[in-house]
């Protein structure tokens, strides 16, 4: 395979499509058991950048309260 056409093409996709080759480039360096720092810096696989848990995530949502057993 042609490093060169790979990086040429990458460079012409948008930002947005870039980081989607990144998350997919991830997940088959995990696939394949290769860590780069690179992977490990994102924080590998299942792992979305920006994207934080809110602290009550587990907590009771209140729309589903009649459902609930009391």
């Amino acid at each position: 395979m042609d490093n060169q056409l790979l990086l040429q093409q990458f460079s012409q996709l948008p930002e947005k499509a870039k980081e989607e080759a990144l998350l997919f480039l991830d997940f088959l360096m995990s696939k394949y058991q290769i860590k780069t720092p690179e992977n490990e810096k994102r924080g590998g696989f299942g792992s979305c950048p920006g994207i934080k848990m809110s602290d009550d995530f587990d907590a009771e949502l209140q729309d589903f309260k009649d459902y609930m057993p009391e």
